[in-house]
């Protein structure tokens, strides 16, 4: 679909610009509002689109969900991890890191949420599209009214906005909800929004 293609070259723009803009910004050569303006956007924009390819199962048909899982979840998931443990291993040999750090790292990546940094840092979209996708497709597939959807996605936006990590995650220092199921309510309200 050629406008979706489209507004996916606009959305992967932007994420490239608004993570150089941060650079200038700090150095004071550019206004912050244009960073702050894109980053409004800019990841919204892709689980709109991910929303608009969703499509209601019946939950009741166990052929169907592990057909979804297999084709929507099992791919990400797998990149996911493989992705992961390259990223740890590299990590390990580029900084001199000991073995213990680095299993630490796997349990991490794991866990996931606020735990990963450095190379796994952007890990957040991938865990936080996956609960996205699975939470949507439930939702969708539960609750056909399509006002009642929008009203759910205004109740998420309110929540996930308004939460101000009050939470009883705990782990391994970082206040973090696993996975980052905090934020992913956040995307299945864009989600639901754009499907």
């Amino acid at each position: 679909i050629v406008w979706l293609d489209i507004a996916k070259g606009i959305g992967m723009v932007a994420v490239v610009c608004g993570h150089n803009l941060l650079h200038y910004v700090r150095l004071g050569q550019v206004d912050r509002y244009w960073y702050n303006f894109i980053y409004w956007w800019h990841m919204p924009l892709f689980f709109l689109i991910s929303g608009f390819f969703l499509r209601p199962i019946n939950l009741m048909d166990i052929e169907r969900v592990t057909v979804f899982f297999k084709k929507k979840v099992l791919p990400i998931l797998r990149s996911y991890f493989v992705a992961g443990l390259l990223l740890i291993i590299a990590y390990k040999f580029i900084h001199n890191k000991s073995i213990t750090y680095s299993l630490i790292y796997v349990f991490k990546l794991f866990y996931g949420g606020k735990t990963l940094g450095h190379y796994t840092t952007i890990f957040w979209y991938p865990e936080t599209y996956i609960l996205g996708i699975i939470g949507t497709t439930v939702i969708i597939s539960l609750i056909r009214f399509k006002p009642l959807q929008l009203v759910i996605a205004a109740y998420f936006i309110y929540w996930s906005t308004g939460y101000v990590q009050e939470t009883k995650f705990q782990f391994l220092g970082v206040v973090t909800a696993p996975w980052d199921m905090d934020v992913a309510v956040l995307v299945m309200a864009y989600m639901l929004i754009g499907y």
